[in-house]
């Protein structure tokens, strides 16, 4: 059964708000489907003249199908967005929308995943869970089981119940499986992997050739969790 949440209020404003400021008529949303059903894309179709926008995801559940069934100018792209074959399906627009997903990709990691799209738009806006536990980037599994259970939503759960989810992990995470194009435990997308810091993300943009024009902080990710604070970023093309 899919998990539907609602859309988080000061999210959907950091987007449209964007929309607005950089006249956009075009975007895509990559990994946007999973929790909220393609929301965000929902209210820039409902609030802007959207001519063309894109769902980029391999969770392709019927009810967004439904959901988009009246706009003929939104497409379903789907497959895993580090794919090649899947950002060759993707033709350029205006703007990408990067929703809480940079922090899971391993496999290709995270700058790889912006490397690959930066040439398809104009603006890149950029919502993520970033760590401020150190001064550079971070691959969580790599600070060891306490510190991983410490610092991922494992943290606000049962004690019991994280522990056993976290010492499975690390104990199957070199292994291959049969999911995610077939990758090891430990790349998987489904837990968190990356302490993303917010001077290397601006950093990787700025190689990209994006300038940051708007940065907002949201917060604790969670009470639980002191070293992730939620981050809005706006970028957009240099010259």
């Amino acid at each position: 059964m899919a998990v539907i949440r609602p859309i988080v209020l000061h999210k959907a404003r950091f987007v449209l708000d964007a929309l607005e400021h950089y006249d956009i008529r075009s975007f895509a949303d990559l990994g946007g489907s999973w929790g909220v059903n393609g929301g965000y894309s929902y209210q820039a179709m409902l609030a802007f003249p959207i001519e063309r926008a894109y769902m980029v995801d391999d969770f392709d559940p019927q009810h967004l199908h439904e959901r988009f069934k009246p706009y003929a100018n939104f497409s379903i792209i789907k497959g895993s967005f580090g794919l090649p074959e899947t950002v060759r399906a993707l033709p350029d627009v205006d703007a990408l929308f990067l929703f809480d997903i940079l922090l899971h990709q391993v496999d290709p990691d995270w700058g790889n995943i912006l490397e690959f799209y930066a040439p398809k738009a104009k603006t890149i806006l950029i919502y993520n869970q970033q760590w401020i536990g150190s001064a550079n980037t971070v691959r969580l599994l790599d600070l060891g089981a306490e510190a991983y259970l410490a610092n991922t939503p494992f943290a606000a759960g049962d004690p019991a119940t994280a522990r056993a989810a976290v010492d499975q992990i690390y104990a199957e995470r070199r292994s291959r499986r049969d999911r995610f194009g077939g990758k090891n435990r430990e790349d998987w997308p489904d837990i968190w992997q990356w302490g993303i810091t917010d001077p290397d993300l601006i950093a990787k943009m700025w190689s990209l050739g994006f300038k940051l024009d708007r940065m907002e902080n949201y917060g604790l990710f969670s009470p639980a969790m002191k070293h992730f604070e939620n981050h809005g970023f706006w970028f957009s093309r240099r010259g």
